[in-house]
Order: C-alpha cells, then structure tokens, then sequence
C-alpha cells in the first residue's frame, strides 16, 4: 500500500519543466506571428513603392510622348509656304521633303515609344493628313501653272503675224515645258497618275509645237516665193534695159557723130533714152550749131529706126 501511495505524489522538479516548455511555447507563437506582421509590413511597402515606381515611369513616358507629337508638329508646321508663290523646282522640294517626313512618321509611330502608356496614341493620322494635304497643294498649284501656260499658247493666233522670231519663241516655250513634264521624277512628285496624266500635257504640247511650225513654214515658204518673183522682176528689167543699151549703141553707129552739114553747121553734144510720146522712144540726141557756135537745133533718134532734122524744122528745133 505504502509502494502505491508513493506512486502518486507529484515530483516538484517535473512541474517546473512543464511551465518553462509552456512558456517556450508560448513564446515562440509570439515570435513567429511578430515575424508574419513584419513580413506582412515589408511586403506591403515593397508593393506601395513598386506601384509608385510604376505611376511615376508611366507619368515620364506620356510626356515623352508629348514632346515627340511636338516635335512632329513644328516638323509639319516648317511647311508654311503659300505653294502658289514657290517656283518650280521650290514644289518639286516641298513635295519631296513632305512625302520623305510621313514615310519616316508612319514608320516611328508603330514603335511603343510614340504611345501612351496605356496603349493609346496621340492623333498621328491629323499630321499625317497634313503632310498629304501639303503634298496636295503644291502638284495643284503647278498643274494650275502648266495649264495656264499651255493656255497662253493655244489661244495665240499664229495667223496673225508674220514674225517667225515671235513664233519661234512660243515653240521654244512649249519645248521648256514638254522638257519638265517628260521628266521621269518630276512626274512621280507632281501627278498622282503620273503615266496617264502627263501623258494629256504631252499630247497637248507637241499639237501646239506643230500648229506653231507649220505656220513658221508657210510664213518662210511665202518670202521665199516673193523673194524669187522680185528677182525674176528685176532679172527681167536688167534684160530688158541691156536690149534697149543695145539697140540704142546700134542705131548711132549708122551716123558719125560730128559731121557737118551742106550748110557748113557743125554738130556735137549726144545724149540717148528720151521720150518723145506718141509710142516710140527717143534713143539719142545730137545738138546742133552753126560756124558761129551759135545753137540751131537737135537731131533726135527714135527707138523705130526714125530721126528729125533741125533744119527741117526751120533751124528751131524742138
């Protein structure tokens, strides 16, 4: 009996061992469930700054993107030219450069960069637009230019001058203009249909070089025939006055120049080609005197082999 009560009676040194593992215990819950909170707060910082982080580079990004719509505004804006006050090859510049700046804009808009952050994009397609409206303006402008120039020369009358410089002008126009629109590059910048709509210009241009040829011809073809008519004319009068010359040298040579007469007069002083009406012509003259040297009359020799005679005049002569 005394073995069992013995059994019984609690050990003071087992009582302390259980409340010391008790309080480890208890302690070790506390440690773990403060170190959950710390996790808890350190993760959650990590999540707030990492989400600050996030708003911050999303906030950079957008103004980046802002300064690039910019700069591609001011890019457009450099365009500000009237392209009906640009010459010639200042359009074929502005054209080339516009469409140069949209094929480099289209290809840079498709990389991230130039989106917002949320995946949206600024109006791109209104520069764009604008790049096309210049392009537009600038072929109007010189197709406007062209056919106004055209104009000019189909409306001129050739027929209504005979100065083949003033038409050769006109043609060396239209050569100048059949020049820049037959060129190849021009008419990819300046026609949308480049083939098919220079081909109206060209087709215009030589049918008015032609009319402008033709007329220089006829003009040139007409002195020509004038120029050889007057020559024949005057070939004709040469002839004509050579035979007269001729005849005239014959008919004296039947006389001797000089002779005296019956009465002793002396005679002197020819001269040849006078008229004396009633058809025929007065080929040659001789002035008669008397010893004395006194005048008495003029023989004349016509053209029909006749002459007068001073003393048969009664020494008047005519």
């Amino acid at each position: 009996m005394t073995d069992l009560n013995y059994d019984k009676i609690d050990n003071p040194e087992d009582k302390t061992q259980g409340n010391e593992e008790v309080k480890n215990s208890s302690i070790k819950k506390r440690v773990i469930i403060g170190a959950g909170i710390v996790a808890l707060l350190i993760a959650g910082c990590v999540v707030g700054y990492a989400g600050y982080n996030y708003k911050q580079a999303c906030s950079e990004h957008n103004q980046q993107v802002e300064v690039l719509y910019s700069k591609a505004s001011d890019s457009v804006v450099a365009f500000k030219a009237d392209p009906r006050l640009l010459t010639f090859e200042q359009r074929l510049d502005t054209i080339r450069n516009a469409q140069n700046n949209k094929e480099m804009l289209n290809k840079e808009i498709s990389d991230d960069k130039f989106k917002y952050a949320d995946g949206t994009s600024p109006d791109w397609t209104k520069l764009l637009n604008k790049y096309d409206s210049i392009i537009k303006d600038c072929r109007n402008a010189q197709n406007n230019e062209w056919n106004t120039s055209l104009a000019d020369h189909v409306n001129f009358d050739v027929n209504s001058t005979e100065d083949t410089d003033s038409l050769q002008q006109h043609i060396n126009s239209l050569n100048g203009l059949f020049n820049d629109i037959s060129n190849k590059d021009n008419q990819k910048l300046i026609f949308e249909d480049a083939k098919k709509d220079s081909k109206k210009f060209i087709d215009q241009i030589n049918e008015q070089i032609s009319r402008y040829q033709t007329r220089i011809d006829d003009v040139n073809k007409a002195k020509a025939e004038d120029e050889a008519k007057a020559q024949e004319e005057a070939a004709k009068a040469q002839q004509q006055a050579s035979q007269q010359n001729n005849y005239s040298s014959n008919s004296g040579s039947k006389y001797s120049g000089g002779s005296g007469y019956s009465d002793g007069s002396s005679n002197s002083g020819y001269s040849g080609g006078s008229s004396n009406g009633g058809g025929k012509v007065v080929i040659k003259t001789m002035d008669v005197y008397d010893e004395n040297g006194n005048y008495v009359g003029s023989t004349h020799w016509y053209s029909d082999g006749t002459c007068d005679d001073p003393y048969s005049a009664g020494m008047g002569g005519f």
